[in-house]
Order: C-alpha cells, then structure tokens, then sequence
C-alpha cells in the first residue's frame, strides 16, 4: 500500500513538473514571438518555434497517455507507442531542429 502511495506521489509531482515547464516554455514562445514578429530576426524567431514544439512535446504525451488511457482503458497497452511516443519524438525532433537553426541564425 505504501509502495502505491509513493508511487502515485511521484507520478503527480512529475506530471505537475511537465505542465510546469511547459507552461514556461510557451509564455517564452509567446514573448519572443510578440517582441520579435516584425523585424527580421530570423535566429530569434526559430528559438521561439523550437520552444513552442519542445513544449507541445512534453505537454502532449501528458495529455495523449491520460485520454487514451480514459478512452481505450485496457487496450491501451497495446496502442500507447503510437498514441505518446511517436508524436513525442516528431516534436521533439522539430524542437531540435528549431534550434540549431536559430542557433545558426543568431544575431542580436
């Protein structure tokens, strides 16, 4: 039973971390893409889309794993692969790939 405990208390203070980072990450998207939008910042504007795609990438297997688990409940096992971590690792690499190119752009 204690085991049960400690477990669910790790899994909620890890999901609440991910949302937490998430949430910072898209008000970064959103404050780089606001100040920047109208010059010609290119380097700048891809560090903004990798951040918003790195954070849809932690916020949506959260949110795939808890709805299919609500919607297929036992064959869910089965599915989950497709359902979190393929579109986790294809906005993962779309974050990465945001990056190294703002990164190649990067001018102040």
């Amino acid at each position: 039973m204690e085991m049960l405990i400690h477990s669910l208390i790790s899994s909620t203070l890890d999901t609440i971390m991910q949302l937490i980072l998430s949430a910072v990450l898209w008000v970064f998207y959103l404050k780089l893409n606001e100040k920047y939008a109208e010059t010609s910042k290119k380097g700048v504007l891809s560090i903004a889309k990798g951040s918003k795609y790195l954070s849809l990438s932690i916020i949506a297997p959260v949110l795939l794993s808890m709805i299919s688990l609500l919607v297929l409940e036992d064959s869910a096992e089965h599915y989950i692969w497709y359902l979190v971590n393929l579109p986790h690792t294809f906005l993962t690499l779309f974050s990465v790939v945001y990056f190294i190119r703002g990164v190649r752009n990067f001018d102040l």
